[in-house]
């Protein structure tokens, strides 16, 4: 668990750099008489850039919190272990996708000489394709997400110890979101063996999105 979590933490930090990157280079790259930064579609893509950095890190916090709390555990092991262990999964998996994401889109941002590698950019991005391979492909984060439902039903505890915070925030996007993740797992449970890999990669991304929308609002960010 501990190199899936130092995995999700690196690609914070590929993409938080990335963003960083784009967004001052946005304050001093012109075009059409104006800055980068002042056009409507650039500022749209720097706060898709942050707000997907912001649910990955709300998401891998809470990672290590639950796993702080069960790093302990020996055999046999607890609930609150395989409930960790599941959200190191999902968290190693949305980081990944995130950086290479956000990194992508500041390298957009840089236009065609961010490919060079005079400029950071072009190696950031390089460093976030890696992110997604290294500790486990989401082939595997999502074959082993399904181990720690089927088998371990860690998916009971993260609804409820989720379902808690639902509770408390009460807004209706997040209800939404709850239920949406909740539907997603029933759905996954109803297939059978087979199906459930075919359709287990996007279901760790949804639940994971789902968890980090959740955690944004409880956190206020």
């Amino acid at each position: 668990m501990v190199s899936r979590l130092a995995n999700a933490i690196g690609a914070l930090g590929i993409a938080r750099k990335s963003f960083f990157e784009a967004y001052y280079y946005s304050q001093i790259r012109k075009a059409f008489n104006k800055t980068l930064i002042e056009h409507p579609l650039i500022q749209k893509d720097l706060l898709e850039m942050e707000t997907l950095i912001e649910g990955g890190m709300a998401l891998t916090f809470k990672s290590i919190h639950e796993f702080q709390k069960s790093w302990k555990d020996t055999p046999p092991y607890t609930e609150q272990y395989h409930y960790a262990r599941l959200l190191t999964h999902i968290s190693k998996n949305i980081t990944a996708e995130l950086a290479s994401c956000v990194s992508k889109m500041a390298m957009e941002i840089y236009g065609g000489i961010g490919f060079l590698e005079e400029f950071p950019i072009e190696r950031l991005h390089r460093e976030a394709l890696i992110t997604p391979i290294w500790e486990g492909t989401s082939n595997i984060q999502a074959l082993e997400m399904l181990e720690t439902i089927v088998k371990k039903g860690a998916h009971l505890y993260l609804l409820k110890d989720i379902g808690m915070l639902v509770n408390e925030i009460e807004d209706e996007i997040v209800s939404s979101t709850f239920n949406y993740i909740k539907n997603t797992l029933s759905d996954l449970l109803a297939n059978n063996g087979l199906e459930m890999q075919f359709y287990s990669k996007e279901v760790l991304s949804t639940i994971g999105h789902g968890i980090s929308v959740i955690l944004a609002f409880t956190y206020g960010l």
